[in-house]
């Protein structure tokens, strides 16, 4: 009873000292989480000021907390840089758009390197994902090689995705006996794009 009224009057006050070190360093934590200061370094585990680091980057989606996130510190960056995306990416937003070069600052600021093509795929992710239509032409408006197929790659895995879920919810349809496919869902339409069709092909069935 001592000991959950001590953590309770931790959690309150923030004051966390006199706990047991797994409950200070949680202690800690959740300090950070509500007042979001940063005072991280007080956990003594290396491990729970990394995880300290993390949540409060996530927390005001600052991506250059996660450079000193140990041994978290790719995982947050990734996470945060994506998460952010809600927060200044204008509507309409295209691969090869001049936002690109504002995204290539921010890698940098959150410790990644600006060739690593984790975050531009999740870049690619979510400019390509708001399209209605699907249009992977979009991709070769972006100059650097790596970063198109990216782009290219990005895109393939979107239709795949919308793809499943069409065929779980039941809104796939199906083919033609003859092959010809015919409309397909709202979610499924994209530019014309012959690798898109035999993937759609390849996996709708034949109605009978």
């Amino acid at each position: 009873m001592a000991e959950a009224r001590a953590w309770a009057t931790a959690l309150e006050t923030g004051d966390c000292e006199g706990l047991a070190e797994d409950l200070h360093d949680a202690c800690v934590i959740a300090d950070v989480e509500r007042t979001r200061v940063d005072r991280c370094g007080d956990a003594h585990a290396e491990h729970a000021r990394g995880e300290c680091r993390f949540r409060l980057a996530e927390r005001t989606l600052d991506a250059r907390l996660c450079e000193h996130a140990a041994p978290y510190a790719e995982d947050c960056a990734l996470h945060v840089l994506s998460a952010s995306f809600r927060t200044w990416v204008p509507s309409g937003a295209a691969p090869g758009g001049p936002e690109e070069d504002i995204l290539a600052e921010r890698i940098v600021e959150a410790g990644l390197a600006v060739d690593d093509p984790r975050p531009w795929s999740a870049w690619y992710r979510w400019v390509l994902g708001a399209q209605r239509p699907l249009d992977r032409g979009a991709c070769g408006k972006v100059a650097a090689s790596p970063r198109r197929e990216a782009c290219v790659q990005t895109g393939r895995a979107i239709f795949e995705d919308r793809l499943n879920r069409a065929r779980d919810d039941g809104t796939l349809g199906c083919a033609s006996p003859d092959g010809a496919q015919g409309a397909l869902p709202e979610a499924l339409r994209h530019t014309a794009d012959a690798e898109l069709d035999a993937i759609v092909a390849a996996r709708r069935p034949r109605c009978r």
